[in-house]
This record gives structure tokens, sequence and C-alpha cells, in this order.
């Protein structure tokens, strides 16, 4: 029944997100993002790789995101090859509400391992939670009588109805759980806080 409702809900969102992806092209996911310049302590190159992918997993297993951070910009440094590396440090800016910066990284991720679905899926929920919210802004701030409204209205109905039933989240900006490396991602949630995966599964 939830399928079949998300289903009929999917034209109205797909053409209301098809009228604004006319007003600018979509960025390529091959393209470099801007963000993405690592400032790293100079102290962490000098730890052995083991030791630093150690304390890396460590901090983010712990939540200490600020630490996590640090070590998986020094592990993209170090290794910048690795795609697991780049998934992590998107999970790390996600659960920090820093979304620009976890798409950046996730594309930093697909753009060495494109087959990497953790990658594109956290990607994706990021991008639907920020158009929720940017319909959201619009009823708060448009007037009564603008047309868009009743557009508006139906599209974060239908957008929110994926997020709950057709497209289980594993990232929000609120800073909540996210897809791991070697994990998988088919966990269902409520949009706004979906539930952590499980800790003792990841790697």
């Amino acid at each position: 029944m939830m399928l079949a409702t998300i289903r009929g809900r999917i034209p109205v969102l797909v053409c209301c997100l098809a009228l604004v992806a006319c007003s600018s092209e979509a960025p390529r996911v091959y393209e470099r993002p801007a963000v993405m310049t690592p400032m790293v302590d100079e102290r962490y190159e000098q730890i052995p790789l083991l030791e630093l992918r150690q304390l890396a997993a460590s901090s983010y297993e712990t939540d200490e995101f600020d630490r996590a951070e640090r070590l998986y910009r020094a592990l993209t440094l170090r290794e910048p090859a690795d795609a697991d590396h780049w998934l992590r440090l998107g999970n790390v800016y996600g659960r920090s509400s820093r979304p620009e910066e976890a798409v950046a990284a996730y594309q930093e991720a697909v753009l060495r391992d494109p087959g990497l679905a953790k990658a594109w899926h956290n990607m994706g929920v990021i991008r639907l939670q920020q158009a929720a919210n940017s319909f959201q802004q619009l009823l708060v701030h448009a007037a009564a009588d603008e047309p868009l409204v009743a557009t508006a209205t139906q599209t974060r109905i239908a957008i929110l109805g994926l997020l709950q039933g057709g497209v289980p989240p594993a990232v929000v900006t609120s800073g909540a759980g996210v897809a791991e490396p070697g994990e998988p991602s088919d966990r269902s949630a409520p949009a706004a806080v979906p539930t952590d995966p499980d800790r003792s599964s990841r790697q």
C-alpha cells in the first residue's frame, strides 16, 4: 500500500523538480568540488598509516567528529584513492550539519569508486531533505495567493513520503545516522530523525 502511494507521488515530484532543473544546469558529478581543500595538522603526517586509520576509526565510532574530521582529512591526503576514506569524511560532515561539505566528500568518493552505492545514497538523501526544506521555506514566506504554493505543498509531501517510506534515509543534515562502508544501507527510519545504523556492524 505504501509503495503504491509513493509511486503515485513520484510523477508529481519528477515534474516539479524538472521545472527547477530547467533554471540551472546541474553540476556534473565528476567535477571536483571547489570546497574540498584539505588542511591537515602536520603532526598527522608523522603518524604511521595503520595507526592513523585506527585513530580515525576510533574517533568516528565514539562520535568525536571534530577529531575524526581531521584524521580522515589526513587519510584522504595519505591515501587519496581510497573511496571509503572520503565516504567516512562525508558521513562526519553529514552528522555535523554540514550538508554541502558532505556532498563534496561523497562526490570525491564516487570519483574514485563509481559503484559506491552508499555515497550516491547519502548524497541523494541530503539533496531530498534540502529540497523539502526549500519548499517549506516557500510555504512560510510566500503570499497566500502565490500560484506556486499548491505545487510546493504537493511536492514537499511527495519528498517527505519518499524519505519516510520509499527511500530509507541514512544521512540527515541534523547529524543522525549514515550508511557506512561495508554496511547495508536499506534501513528504514523517519526522515527527520532516522535511527543510527547498528554500530556493531560497522567496519
